[in-house]
């Protein structure tokens, strides 16, 4: 009997196929402050249908900002945000002011955007380069494109690289290897072939070469 392939049952709309967004803690993004700040990290939150950790921030006059959290960001960590801020992790700058070869992620793809770019876990991107048509950005995926210098985004490697390394991929992977291994000679088996092999080399040991022919 058949059945839908996954991309069709995917398509259909089922619920387990659906992000619950509607438990989400806070729309995330970078906030509107011009010029330079400063701020630190509240705490650390996990966010329902989110891999990577969420950090809420503290910036200016008591303003929260929650951001998926790079690795080595902790509680009560200082931050600044502005172009004239140092290339440390959490630090938020502008991609014209980022040095070459730094990792980052949270990137703003149009100035004020808040950042839409490399925020799953694990993800970064790379400045490769300052360009007259902008910074030139290596994405996950490998692909290079060019981005407003203006643009914002986070020193760091989002948190929570692991996650999809996993034994398994399939459940039935698992139990194709937990069958190969029972199906494994046992100890009794192995000794009852080894006594027959045994019994076998010494009753052709004892018949003339036209016996062991026919043997």
């Amino acid at each position: 009997m058949g059945k839908n392939i996954l991309v069709q049952r995917r398509g259909r709309g089922f619920f387990i196929f659906r992000a619950p967004t509607h438990r989400r803690l806070h729309p995330t993004g970078y906030n509107s402050v011009d010029g330079h700040s400063t701020g630190f990290v509240r705490d650390l939150l996990h966010e329902v249908a989110r891999g990577a950790p969420l950090a809420r921030l503290v910036v200016g006059s008591n303003n929260d900002v929650y951001i998926p959290a790079p690795e080595g960001m902790y509680v009560g960590q200082s931050i600044e945000i502005g172009s004239e801020a140092p290339a440390e992790t959490g630090n938020i700058k502008s991609l014209g002011r980022i040095p070459e070869g730094t990792m980052i992620c949270n990137i703003e793809l149009r100035p004020g955007d808040g950042g839409t770019l490399a925020r799953s876990s694990g993800s970064f991107a790379l400045v490769v380069s300052h360009t007259p048509a902008g910074t030139e950005l290596r994405m996950p995926s490998g692909r290079t494109i060019h981005v407003n210098d203006k643009c914002r985004a986070m020193i760091g490697v989002v948190a929570g690289a692991g996650r999809t390394e996993k034994p398994f991929l399939k459940a039935t992977e698992g139990a194709d290897t937990s069958t190969r291994a029972s199906l494994q000679p046992s100890d009794g088996i192995r000794l009852l072939v080894e006594k027959w092999a045994t019994s076998r080399l010494a009753r052709l040991g004892g018949l003339n070469a036209a016996q062991r022919d026919r043997e």
